[in-house]
């Protein structure tokens, strides 16, 4: 029993997917305690698709055409995910950093919800 669904404290960031991967540090390594966000929520309204590494793992669109979400790397909290316009990403995990990457060649308007329990 450890997480809830009520979130204590909730982060919103617009940020602007492109084709190339760019990386948000979401903790302060300045801080003796690292706060890590406990959820993300990566949604974004458009025709393409947007590519999402976690804590580590930089987005690509050519490393899978699924979302991968295996035991070995749910295990090592690195995880790549694709997200469509019908299927944002909301996860439950560990977060201390985020790799996005757009497809196409226009910038994609991506909003991207941060919680603490």
């Amino acid at each position: 029993m450890g997480r809830t669904d009520v979130l204590g404290q909730v982060v919103s960031i617009p940020f602007s997917a492109i084709s190339t991967p760019r990386r948000i540090r979401l903790v302060d390594p300045n801080f003796q305690q690292f706060q890590q966000f406990e959820y993300l929520g990566v949604s974004y309204r458009g025709d393409s698709k947007i590519y999402i590494g976690i804590n580590g793992q930089t987005a690509a669109s050519t490393l899978s055409t699924t979302a991968s979400l295996s035991g070995t790397a749910l295990g090592n909290k690195q995880i790549f995910a694709i997200v469509s316009q019908s299927a944002p990403l909301a996860i439950w995990t560990k977060a201390t950093s985020l790799s996005i990457q757009a497809t196409g060649a226009t910038a994609v308007a991506v909003s991207i919800v941060l919680g603490r329990v």
